[in-house]
């Protein structure tokens, strides 16, 4: 059963989640066919619905979004990359067409957990694509980078299950991936909150080290006495003075209710 899996989450890594992406055998023909796709969505539901003047400058900034895939995003900082681009753009424009590629499914954005208003605001939002094979597809990565691939498909798999999902700095300043809450859940009921760290290179000494004390900080300033490591095919169960640490293959946790 587990090699299986695993080789069914390899196939998911290298092909994407869109079922027709499964069916291309060739690389390059996978590829054309998702840059299609991105493209056939910006155009039609986002520069034709909202009617939006500068085309050019609205797909860069796709491009620039989707490059930036399970990483903290700035409005302030998207504009000066697309101003240094010769792209004559105002900071109202950078802010909505980035929300018209959320509502049309194609990005997510991620606030940092927290129950001041003007905290979330001011913080990085993270940035996740509706499919990290599309996001590589359209942003010009060469090296793809395997960690943040995992990271934009645990995100897929949290966020089909809550809309409640969050980031977290600990005031330690230790950073946790995913805080998440049921469905709806007010940000201040932490009853049911979950912890989920995402590690590819969970066997390295130092990473391992890094991510329990992020994990550790975290269950400690919540109040959780458990909470989960994902990673590419470690597991494990590591006990700490603040609670328990699951580390769980990724194959496994994808099936798990």
């Amino acid at each position: 059963m587990s090699l299986k899996c695993v080789k069914y989450l390899e196939e998911y890594f290298d092909c994407g989640g869109f079922p027709e992406s499964l069916l291309i055998t060739d690389s390059s023909t996978r590829t054309r066919y998702l840059q299609n796709l991105a493209e056939t969505v910006v155009f039609r539901d986002v520069i034709r619905r909202y009617d939006l003047p500068n085309p050019e400058a609205v797909w860069r900034q796709m491009h620039l979004l989707l490059g930036l895939m399970a990483s903290p995003m700035s409005y302030a900082k998207l504009r000066k990359r697309l101003q240094g681009e010769q792209y004559r753009v105002s900071p109202e424009m950078v802010k909505d067409v980035t929300g018209y590629f959320a509502d049309a499914y194609l990005i997510y954005e991620v606030e940092i957990f927290s129950l001041n208003i003007s905290v979330r605001r001011t913080n990085p939002k993270k940035v996740y694509c509706a499919d990290h094979r599309l996001a590589l597809s359209m942003s010009g990565i060469l090296t793809h980078d395997v960690g943040k691939s995992l990271e934009n498909i645990i995100f897929l798999h949290l966020r089909r299950k809550t809309d409640r999902v969050f980031y977290a700095k600990t005031k330690e300043g230790y950073e946790v991936d995913f805080v998440t809450l049921p469905m709806g859940a007010s940000l201040d009921d932490v009853t049911e909150l979950e912890l989920v760290q995402v590690c590819v290179d969970y066997e390295d000494e130092v990473t391992q080290k890094r991510e329990l004390r992020a994990l550790v900080s975290a269950m400690g300033e919540y109040g959780k006495n458990e909470s989960v490591i994902v990673t590419q095919n470690t597991e494990d169960e590591i006990q700490t003075e603040a609670g328990t640490i699951k580390v769980v293959p990724a194959w496994k946790y994808l099936l798990e209710d």
